[in-house]
């Protein structure tokens, strides 16, 4: 299967498609996978579908019935583990973890500029620099998508409730203030025209 990237750790596993097939293609690998776009008109929605799907085969040996509660989170019926999906027009990620577990992909975008009010906090904005700003937005937005995915409800305001400390590209990973008392690392990986976050918490 052609995977583009993938990560085990201690705590989660993830793995990232870059969409480069036809619809055509992405069925060859598993036909079966057809009934989850039957009434998907849209083209490229169809491609991301489907790579989340033999992603999500990939990591279950048996036959898996994936389910979305009442939030629109993820999960696997009768499962230990926990999962999270991302996906944006190139890239599709599914990451799962027997701890709570959250992922995202991002591209960094000049819309970002436009929408950074609603996701960043006055602090945030204080410490961004000119020089790869929009890679920088990027990575604070999909850290805190990758959060919220995490802790759910916890969660209703990302520049109020959520804030990344300052930091630099040459981090390893960025750092995720919740509701001022709660501190998650979250590691990330920049993919060619996006950035990839991920988290899970062992508590």
């Amino acid at each position: 299967m052609p995977l583009f990237k993938s990560c085990k750790s201690e705590c989660l596993e993830w793995k990232l498609w870059k969409i480069e097939e036809s619809v055509e293609d992405l069925l060859a690998f598993n036909p079966d996978n057809a009934i989850f776009i039957e009434e998907v008109p849209n083209v490229q929605r169809q491609k991301e579908i489907l790579c989340k799907h033999l992603l999500l085969s990939s990591f279950f040996e048996q036959k898996i019935a994936l389910k979305y509660d009442d939030n629109g989170k993820p999960y696997i019926l009768d499962s230990e583990y926990n999962i999270s999906i991302s996906h944006t027009k190139k890239f599709v990620v599914v990451a799962r973890s027997t701890h709570k577990v959250g992922v995202d992909v991002e591209h960094f975008r000049p819309q970002l500029e436009k929408v950074k009010h609603k996701f960043c906090s006055p602090f945030e904005m204080d410490y961004l620099e000119d020089s790869n700003r929009l890679l920088a937005l990027a990575m604070i937005w999909s850290a805190k998508e990758t959060v919220y995915k995490l802790v759910g409800k916890e969660v209703v305001v990302f520049n109020q409730q959520m804030q990344v400390k300052p930091f630099s590209l040459e981090d390893e990973a960025l750092e995720v203030e919740l509701n001022n008392k709660r501190r998650l690392k979250v590691d990330y990986l920049i993919l060619e025209d996006a950035v990839l976050t991920f988290c899970c918490d062992k508590e």
